[in-house]
């Protein structure tokens, strides 16, 4: 089994990925200037409290210039039948998906599929209520071809996936 099919499972495995220190912050994540110093620290600081939890950590590498590939929630949904790859709605975080794919693949994670076409949806626009319930909100990152996608995806494994606007 990959992956947990609700927000509270106790985690076995978890994948995270090196923050870059390399990338445009302000302007293509409409963030502000991090401590760029601190980054790796912090990031280590954290592994260093999901090991004390009794996971299993993986870490994935930096990708330069993708500075919020750091949150490897948002281009794949996890199940237990393995990772949907999303297609994401901002244009600076595109590339994210085929990076993760690497990842995963490295670990042994399989690919349950990916959104194709116009689809869009973005991991952060999700929440799993239970195990066979799926929401997911759409908006300007996930539209409706998106969940109609992840629906026909889940369908067969009695997943439900409702659909809400999100404001």
């Amino acid at each position: 089994m990959w992956g947990t099919p609700d927000m509270v499972s106790k985690l076995e495995h978890v994948l995270v990925r090196t923050p870059t220190k390399i990338g445009n912050f302000v302007t293509d994540a409409q963030w502000r200037e991090p401590d760029r110093d601190a980054l790796v620290p912090e990031h280590s600081e954290f592994i260093d409290l999901l090991s004390t939890l009794g996971c299993t950590v993986h870490t994935a590498p930096a990708v330069d210039e993708l500075v919020d590939a750091v949150y490897m929630h948002d281009p794949m949904i996890m199940t237990p039948h393995g990772a949907i790859l999303l297609q994401m709605g901002k244009p600076i975080r595109r590339a994210e998906p085929a990076q993760i794919r690497k990842d995963l693949e490295r670990i042994g994670v399989p690919i349950l599929g990916d959104l194709t076409g116009s689809a869009i949806a973005d991991g952060g626009d999700k929440v799993w209520i239970d195990s066979k319930t799926l929401l997911i909100g759409h908006g300007y990152r996930t539209n409706g071809e998106g969940i109609s996608q992840i629906r026909n995806m889940l369908s067969p494994f009695g997943v439900e996936v409702l659909a809400f606007d999100l404001p």
